[in-house]
């Protein structure tokens, strides 16, 4: 039987977390040369890294709790204040969909509710410690860190993204895709992107399922508003542009 109180959820990344939207504000001043000197002397992962233990020690919060802070100027909850936002950092299709089932095994997550999902970057898998805490740090964004090769991330994220779509239809459960970034965008050099050589087994299944995200994705994007931070996330202004696009798209 169809639900009479429809939750609305959203899933994803720092980009829909908001993340970097307030940084300049925390520290009453303009970080962003600050964070490209980071990127170059250190390299995105790891300045990124840095970058949330100083926050962290700012703001007198945990590096987690940080990373995973509820913030009122996100485009979720701007659109949506009462949603469940489930964001973290680095999010891969594999563990959203974990996210996912654990939420509906514990009655976070209904039948006939609707969902909002981010589009994941490919070079993503999971890490969990010891207490099955999601370990942000783990996200490959130089293509070296796990030693997995490209066709294998892309083989990751299709059987996570069919998977989150068999889980979403098989419960009635409305769902569209929102996306952050353009994963094929190759003049962010500092980010690697998914490189399938030509001929690659599993290619055509990466792809159409790809297309098949996209078509089941809400026509513009978060990278379509306002400008750029220090590590690639869109700023304030861009999330209340998006804000206000997604409110006039969903009536």
């Amino acid at each position: 039987m169809k639900s009479t109180n429809r939750a609305v959820h959203f899933y994803g990344d720092s980009h829909m977390q908001g993340f970097e939207i307030d940084h300049d504000q925390i520290l009453g001043r303009n970080t962003y040369k600050e964070k490209k000197d980071l990127i170059h002397q250190f390299g995105l992962h790891q300045a990124i890294v840095m970058w949330n233990q100083k926050m962290g020690r700012a703001t007198k919060m945990s590096v987690y709790d940080f990373a995973h802070r509820r913030l009122p100027e996100s485009y979720p909850l701007l659109v949506f204040p009462e949603s469940r936002l489930n964001a973290w950092p680095a999010m891969s299709y594999d563990y959203l969909h974990l996210r996912l089932v654990h939420d509906y095994h514990r009655g976070l997550l209904n039948d006939y509710d609707r969902v909002f999902i981010g589009v994941a970057r490919p070079t993503r898998t999971y890490k969990l410690d010891e207490m099955g805490n999601f370990d942000y740090r783990y996200e490959d964004l130089d293509g070296k860190a796990n030693q997995m090769t490209d066709i294998q991330y892309a083989c990751a994220w299709t059987l996570g993204a069919r998977s989150i779509m068999d889980f979403m239809e098989k419960r009635h459960i409305e769902y569209k895709f929102i996306k952050h970034f353009d994963i094929f965008d190759r003049s962010i050099k500092d980010i690697h992107n998914i490189d399938i050589p030509k001929g690659a087994i599993y290619t055509n299944m990466f792809y159409d399922t790809f297309h098949e995200v996209i078509e089941k994705a809400i026509p513009q994007g978060l990278h379509n508003f306002g400008e750029m931070n220090g590590f690639y996330h869109r700023n304030a202004d861009a999330h209340k542009q998006f804000a206000a696009y997604l409110k006039n798209y969903l009536t």
